[in-house]
């Protein structure tokens, strides 16, 4: 028992000196700010922000920022038009819990219509008896695809406009800092 207890122990020691060396990428953003002069667009992680202006990284990778391959812009607020945010790799988590949500609400619709009343046997009635599972089956897809599409939507892309104003940039401030790499 004591040498579990101390193997546990040595396992979060490794684990918090570990942390200590690394940069956090709970909850990254990617970023694309537009210029106001430019048609070009920055894209990138929001690195810092510092009283009037953007660092920005080019790099995804959280294995770059370990190693220190990464190369920073720094941007004015004067020359900012545009920030649009999308968290990272939110679109697939979207689509998949769009579609699952999609699927188990149409499966749970056609099991609880239930099955079609037996035909009459008149001489020329046409008959079309479904039963709860092929109800399930096909409401469970149709939703299923229908909740793609929602779950694609729900993964916006969410905007802050500086148009090069300080007061907009500074009201913004805090919105774009809770985005960034570093949050100090």
């Amino acid at each position: 028992m004591k040498q579990l207890v101390l193997i546990a122990l040595l396992i979060a020691i490794s684990n918090s000196i570990k942390a200590q060396d690394t940069i956090q990428f709970l909850g990254s953003y990617k970023t694309w700010i537009y210029l106001n002069k430019e048609p070009k667009v920055i894209k990138g992680l929001v690195y810092n922000v510092k009283d009037s202006t953007v660092l920005v990284s080019s790099s995804f990778r959280p294995l770059d920022y370990t190693k220190g391959k990464y190369k920073v812009s720094e941007i004015d607020f004067k020359d900012i038009r545009l920030i649009t945010y999308r968290k990272n790799r939110i679109i697939g988590k979207s689509i998949i819990l769009g579609a699952f949500l999609g699927a188990a609400t149409g499966a749970i619709f056609g099991y609880s219509l239930g099955d079609d009343p037996p035909c009459g046997g008149g001489f020329l009635e046409i008959c079309f008896r479904i039963t709860a599972k092929e109800k399930a089956t096909f409401f469970g897809t149709s939703l299923g695809v229908f909740g793609i599409g929602l779950g694609a939507l729900s993964a916006i892309k969410f905007r802050i406009r500086i148009n090069g104003n300080y007061d907009k940039f500074n009201k913004s401030k805090k919105r774009i800092k809770k985005r960034s790499i570093i949050r100090n």
